[in-house]
C-alpha cells in the first residue's frame, strides 16, 4: 500500500489554487517515495481559516500512518505557498517514517524527530533562514541532551518546545538542538536523513554528541 492523499475542501475554499495544491503534494509524495521505503500513509490536506497572522501551512503527524496538512485560505495567493507546502509534506512524511522506529518517546527521540525531518526538508527544498538560526549557547543545549536524553518527555516539554531565553521568538529547541545534533550525526555516520531514520536513538545521539566532543565537559573528563 502506498501514500494515499485526500484533499478535503467541501467549502471550495481552494478554488483556482486546487490544481497547484494537488500537484505540489503529489510531487512531494513522489519525492519521498523515491528516497525512502515509506508506505501505507493517509495524508489529508484541507483548508484552515485562522487569519493572515498565522503560518500559511500548518501540519501535524498523528502517528506513523496519519498526517493532516492545513493550508491557510487567507494566504492561498502567497508567492511561496507551494514551496512551503512541498517542504511541509516532506517534513511530515519523514515524521511518519521515523515514528515507525521509535520504541519510547524520550528527550532524545524528540530532538531526533525534528532534527532529521528538518534536514530531510532542507535536502528537498533548501534551508530556511528562521530555522537555521544558531543556538546562543551550544554547549548548554548539548549538555542538557547528554544529561536527560534517555528520560521521558513528561518533565522536559517546556525546555524542548520553547526557545532559548536569549533568543525570544526563535524556533523551539527541539528543532535547533535537533538539527545541530542530527547534522553532526549524519556527518559522522555518512548517512542521509531517510537512512538515519531507521536507526536506534542511542546510536544517533552518540554520533551527534561525538561530533561535538570538545564542547562537552562530561565526555571530555
Amino acid at each position: 500500500m502506498t501514500i494515499r492523499v485526500q484533499i478535503l475542501d467541501a467549502g471550495g475554499y481552494f478554488r483556482r489554487r486546487l490544481p497547484l495544491i494537488r500537484r505540489t503534494v503529489a510531487d512531494a509524495v513522489a519525492y519521498v517515495e523515491g528516497v525512502s521505503e515509506i508506505r501505507d500513509v493517509d495524508l489529508i490536506v484541507h483548508p484552515t481559516d485562522f487569519g493572515r497572522d498565522q503560518f500559511s501551512i500548518a501540519a501535524f503527524t498523528m502517528g506513523p500512518h496519519n498526517i493532516h496538512i492545513g493550508v491557510e485560505r487567507s494566504q492561498l495567493s502567497a508567492e511561496d505557498m507551494d514551496v512551503d507546502l512541498f517542504r511541509t509534506t516532506v517534513h511530515e512524511l519523514h515524521h511518519a517514517w521515523r515514528w515507525r522506529h521509535v520504541k519510547r518517546w524520550t528527550v532524545s527521540e524528540a530532538v531526533i524527530l525534528e532534527g532529521l525531518a528538518l534536514l530531510a526538508d532542507h535536502g528537498a527544498v533548501g534551508p530556511q533562514d528562521g530555522v537555521d538560526r544558531p543556538l546562543d549557547d551550544v554547549k548548554k543545549a548539548l549538555d542538557y541532551v547528554l544529561a536527560h536524553g534517555s528520560e521521558s518527555l513528561t518533565k522536559h516539554r517546556n525546555w524542548l518546545y520553547t526557545s532559548e531565553p536569549e533568543q525570544p521568538g526563535a524556533v523551539a529547541r527541539a528543532y535547533t538542538v535537533g538539527m545541530l545534533l542530527m547534522r553532526g550525526a549524519l556527518e559522522e555516520l555518512k548517512l542521509d536523513p531517510w537512512q538515519a531514520a531507521t536507526m536506534e536513538a542511542s546510536a544517533l545521539i552518540e554520533a551527534g554528541l561525538s561530533h561535538y566532543d570538545g564542547l562537552l565537559d562530561a565526555r571530555s573528563a
